[in-house]
């Protein structure tokens, strides 16, 4: 394995399971599934820069099956003599992304992802490509626990994160998000509805080619938001609203919402 760029992570082969990223001890560990692929780039950015920072070259010493691993010690960073050699190194500002003969990709099994916080906007622009983020800690469910409401007792509402809350007449601070479903919450139990079902909340890519325009439209980097025109009829992309498509990223929660 081979790291590039800037300064020298310190590195040990990685656990193949479980998939994604997740903390051990002394560091963290990455892990993808890529069937058939000899070797891989990891390559991570800190947010707000275009270029990676690092970039680790996986092989087939860090593949189990068709896993690739690798464990970055978080406490072990030498970058210019840098005294924090000691210290933590804090993921949290950091991306990341894989990258197979040139095709740069994220992590499926991202639990945080960047590059669609605004709901329709396209990203055929160079430099917004979507990018997997690093999630510290699991949520704190605060002892919540389940109604555990039967069910033949069930009364079933289902919705649209967005859309439920996204007009004016729906009345709450937060329209279109989690925030607004929360606060529509008192109106759901006013009807008597005692659970929801949502349309995907996961993070899903709204953007759908206009096939119209055929072929040569297809997502590449020359094109510029300007070039959109207002006529829906006739722009070269579309809004999935209801987030029913091929490209979902299961674990990561809509950032949009």
């Amino acid at each position: 394995m081979e790291t590039r760029r800037e300064g020298i992570l310190k590195t040990e082969i990685g656990s193949p399971m479980p998939l994604g990223v997740t903390f051990q001890s002394g560091g963290i560990n990455f892990a993808i599934s890529l069937p058939g692929v000899k070797e891989c780039n990891l390559k991570l950015y800190s947010i707000g820069l275009g270029e990676p920072a690092f970039i680790l070259c996986l092989n087939e010493t860090n593949k189990t099956g068709s896993v690739f691993a690798v464990m970055i010690q978080t406490k072990q960073l030498t970058k210019d003599n840098n005294p924090r050699l000691s210290s933590d190194f804090d993921f949290s500002h950091f991306m990341y992304t894989y990258e197979v003969q040139g095709n740069e990709f994220p992590d499926p099994y991202a639990k945080v992802l960047y590059g669609r916080s605004v709901f329709g906007e396209p990203q055929f622009q160079e430099g917004t490509q979507l990018k997997s983020g690093i999630s510290y800690g699991d949520f704190n469910w605060q002892m919540d626990k389940k109604l555990k409401i039967p069910y033949s007792k069930l009364i079933l509402y289902k919705l649209n994160i967005r859309s439920f809350t996204k007009h004016v007449s729906s009345k709450v601070k937060h329209g279109g998000t989690f925030a607004g479903l929360t606060e529509k919450i008192p109106y759901l139990k006013e009807l008597g509805i005692n659970a929801i079902q949502c349309m995907p909340m996961y993070e899903f890519n709204e953007i759908i080619a206009n096939n119209s325009f055929g072929n040569h439209l297809s997502w590449k980097k020359e094109y510029k938001a300007n070039l959109y025109i207002n006529d829906s009829s006739k722009k070269e992309y579309k809004v999935n609203l209801w987030g029913y498509c091929n490209e979902n990223y299961y674990f990561a929660p809509k950032v949009s919402y």
